[in-house]
């Protein structure tokens, strides 16, 4: 399933990229496309290294131009994606450690109901 999927993505990449790099209608929706595909090509990658077909890794290279890190650069809102990445990132650790050095003690009362 995941190779067809794959291939799917190098054949609709031409025509995504070109709207994608141009029109910021939907970027998020190409980017996050995108990004999902990164992960597959990653578990594809890894399945077919660990196997022992050889015929496979040929298509990795002739589609390398369409590697997931090669094609989000080219989004006309790839920088502020990553920039929202990173604010998201900042602000969860910034709850993570909030939480963590939370004080609160609970009540002794609180785990008995009054009958």
């Amino acid at each position: 399933i995941g190779r067809k999927e794959l291939f799917e993505y190098y054949v609709d990449n031409d025509g995504i990229i070109s709207t994608a790099k141009f029109y910021k209608t939907g970027c998020n929706d190409y980017y996050k496309y995108v990004k999902y595909k990164e992960r597959l090509y990653y578990y594809i990658m890894n399945l077919f290294s660990i196997s022992y077909n050889v015929g496979y890794p040929n298509f990795f290279v002739k589609c390398k131009e369409y590697h997931p890190e090669n094609v989000l650069p080219e989004i006309i809102c790839y920088h502020d994606m990553k920039k929202r990445k990173i604010s998201k990132h900042k602000l969860m650790h910034k709850i993570k450690h909030k939480h963590k050095n939370s004080t609160l003690t609970p009540s002794p009362n609180m785990y008995y109901r009054n009958s």
